[in-house]
């Protein structure tokens, strides 16, 4: 039975909040952050305000600089909450296997639902339409044969959209596309791939097994598969899993080894405790470091 995941995903979703709820804000340039603190960084961006060279991570004087008049809105969690809970509601109703990320992603197995809602195209844009009549929310969305496929199409149609990938297309789906929007390529990988002249997923698709390991490393002929839309990672239902964040921002940028050392540190202090209260182990580790460009590097990347 050919695999058939959603991938939904509210583009800008916390600025996405604050416009339906504040509708003088659709127009202007705005950043989500919080406005009294010592150093503090947006959140998320508006459209315009990215237009205009805004970014998520970058902090409020930059933002300031760059954009004329751009308005500052202090962050409601609460709010963003529950918005992702009506939208896990909505997609729980046709699948026991729907997995939640931060900023409002979905994916949704919907694989064997045929017999109770229809062809699944037709289930994964009444999804969608449920979603923006439900929620007022605007989701990009995205059917394809498993999770790697589907985000990259979600990507394709941002920031708005539908997109299907039929089952045995994937490959030829992906090959026409810029590398740099395909999962696991971050920024060292990119500059890499760019170093041997490959721009778009089809040509990494082309490397062979000795090629891809030789340019990229032991996680070359991985982030090959990726490229020809091999991907064979489970929807993790509910509970599945959980994600323990914990961060930092420092004051005055730097790059004295010593103090980004202990602020590592820190972090990884507080992520373990936070692990033992909740009777958790680790299966996997993730650092992303946020410059004050806004650019972003993930270790590893993913």
């Amino acid at each position: 039975m050919e695999r058939q995941v959603v991938h939904i995903n509210i583009a800008r979703f916390m600025c996405a909040v604050e416009e339906l709820d504040d509708r003088a804000l659709r127009g202007v340039p705005f950043v989500v952050a919080p406005p009294g603190a010592g150093r503090a960084v947006a959140l998320d961006v508006s459209g315009i305000a990215w237009r205009e060279g805004a970014r998520r991570g970058m902090p409020l004087a930059l933002v300031r600089a760059r954009v004329r008049g751009v308005r500052v809105i202090a962050p409601r969690f609460d709010a963003y909450a529950r918005a992702e809970k009506e939208l896990y509601a909505r997609a729980a109703r046709y699948s026991p296997l729907v997995e939640r990320l931060p900023g409002a992603h979905l994916y949704v197995d919907i694989t064997g639902t045929g017999r109770l809602f229809g062809r699944p195209v037709d289930l994964a844009a009444r999804l969608r339409r449920e979603i923006i009549e439900s929620t007022g929310l605007d989701p990009i969305t995205a059917l394809a044969a498993n999770k790697l496929v589907s985000k990259v199409a979600t990507r394709v149609v941002r920031p708005l959209g539908f997109a299907a990938v039929p089952p045995g297309e994937e490959r030829g789906f992906l090959a026409h596309q810029e590398v740099g929007i395909l999962p696991g390529v971050g920024m060292r990988i990119g500059s890499r791939l760019a170093l041997l002249g490959i721009r778009d997923i089809g040509e990494l698709a082309g490397l062979t097994d000795m090629e891809s390991s030789g340019a990229l490393g032991p996680r070359g002929t991985v982030l090959r598969n990726a490229a020809r839309g091999i991907d064979a990672a489970p929807v993790m239902g509910e509970g599945a899993r959980a994600l323990i964040r914990a961060s930092c921002a420092f004051d005055n940028d730097t790059v004295d080894v010593e103090e980004l050392r202990a602020r590592l540190w820190g972090l990884v202090q507080e992520a373990g405790t936070r692990l033992r209260a909740e009777n958790l182990d680790s299966s996997r580790m993730e650092l992303e470091i946020v410059y004050t460009d806004g650019k972003r590097a993930r270790f590893p990347s993913v």
